[in-house]
């Protein structure tokens, strides 16, 4: 039976030293590579988010320029900075700079010539997955030529996961994106795979920091052909802590999703539960972990 691997990096795992971050592709892909075809979702940059949400607030409030051009100026420092350690080539350092200096004039743009509707609003959060999606798809092309592996594919989650009417904090609409995952997917040729969380169709994004959620949608729509998918989302922590009050290492090793969800009424929990909850009537193949992007060695927690 075919496996496939989905494996969710979110904001603070993209921003590790360029050695912690080959490291740890490097474990992943000599694992899983030879056993079936990987996903990685990726989030943006740890910040990103906020700024751009921060850009839209400021462009609202009529804050000065000088407010705009301290945000643009982060955003560009923290991608700029992902490329000088992440990326050695010269082409693909400048293919990288271009694309992320193209996105800085399409939100300048839209924050100077034009009224913000909601639109406007989605299109300019949604540029933080598509930066660090390209960055990390060029970087990533690096270390699996090193390993003589075949090539990978970038792909705009935009035309893979269908939302509901709106724009922002969107719903996805199942009945449309579970079919239309699987269309695409199997016409696919490539093994390793880039794929954006939190956006969606219409240049829309659903609600924040639903890159959780962009990971399950995918996971499931891919269970229905019978196949074992394996989901791992990769956090800070060990898995799921048992008193999240106090940040230790006592875990829980294994727990059921209804057990999940329970917890996740009463404790912060490191994966969002609308990404657990959609799996939760599963009867596939589905092994779905909690893991740490510090420690591989801790199989962290296991949801089932």
């Amino acid at each position: 039976m075919e496996s496939i691997f989905i494996q969710k990096l979110g904001g603070v795992s993209l921003m590790q030293k360029e050695e912690n971050i080959s490291s740890f592709l490097k474990a992943i892909i000599t694992e899983d590579h030879e056993k079936g075809t990987i996903i990685f979702v990726i989030s943006a940059f740890e910040n990103v988010t906020r700024i751009l949400g921060n850009i839209v607030s400021f462009k609202k409030e009529g804050r000065p320029d000088k407010d705009f051009n301290d945000l643009i100026n982060k955003f560009q420092e923290i991608h700029f900075e992902r490329i000088e350690s992440l990326i050695s080539s010269s082409l693909s350092k400048g293919k990288a700079k271009s694309f992320v200096s193209h996105s800085i004039l399409e939100i300048e743009d839209k924050i100077y010539n034009g009224i913000m509707t909601d639109q406007i609003h989605a299109s300019i959060l949604a540029k933080g997955e598509l930066c660090s999606s390209l960055i990390f798809h060029l970087f990533l092309l690096e270390q699996i030529h090193e390993k003589s592996l075949n090539s990978c594919l970038l792909i705009d989650s935009r035309d893979w996961i269908i939302g509901e009417p709106g724009y922002l904090n969107v719903k996805p609409n199942l009945d449309k994106t579970l079919p239309n995952v699987r269309s695409r997917f199997n016409r696919l040729s490539e093994t390793i795979i880039v794929a954006q969380g939190y956006i969606c169709s219409n240049n829309s994004v659903m609600k924040y920091d639903s890159s959780d959620l962009t990971a399950a949608i995918f996971a499931l729509a891919l269970l229905e052909q019978r196949c074992i998918v394996r989901l791992t989302f990769w956090k800070n922590i060990l898995g799921v802590m048992r008193d999240p009050k106090f940040f230790n290492e006592e875990i829980f090793t294994e727990m059921s999703i209804e057990e999940y969800l329970d917890f996740s009424e009463k404790y912060t929990v490191p994966v969002l539960s609308d990404a657990i909850e959609l799996l939760s009537c599963n009867e596939w193949n589905l092994i779905l972990r909690i893991r740490s992007f510090i420690d591989l060695k801790n199989e962290g927690t296991l949801i089932k």
